[in-house]
């Protein structure tokens, strides 16, 4: 074998390796990305979870307005740095806020006839 043939050869597998690292670094940042959405996706169901229930309660006794306090401790257990806040009137309007990835909030408003 010519040496300048086993030269080539090693420059062959040198980018081979680049081009598989780059790809491997891809789809684990692609796998990181998943993971992060079905994490935000999990959190935003809590909240709506969180809302119903609140409508649901107020639709099971209308005269009686529910208690935001009660229900903030039950968001603080279920969400990170959850909140809600309860507007009654002809509607109520349930609003359920939580901390998102860095200083971002996600937030989600639902309104019901009591």
């Amino acid at each position: 074998m010519n040496p300048r043939q086993a030269g080539i050869t090693l420059i062959e597998v040198l980018v081979a390796l680049v081009l598989l690292s780059t790809g491997l670094l891809a789809l684990g940042s692609l796998q990181l990305d998943s993971l992060r959405s079905v994490r935000a996706a999990g959190v935003r169901s809590r909240a709506l979870g969180l809302s119903r229930e609140i409508l649901e309660q107020a639709r099971a006794d209308p005269s009686a307005v529910p208690d935001a306090r009660a229900w903030n401790v039950r968001a603080a257990r279920r969400l990170p740095s959850g909140r809600v806040r309860i507007a009654p009137g002809t509607h109520l309007r349930v609003t359920v806020s939580w901390r998102e990835r860095g200083d971002r909030r996600g937030r989600l408003v639902l309104e019901g006839v009591p």
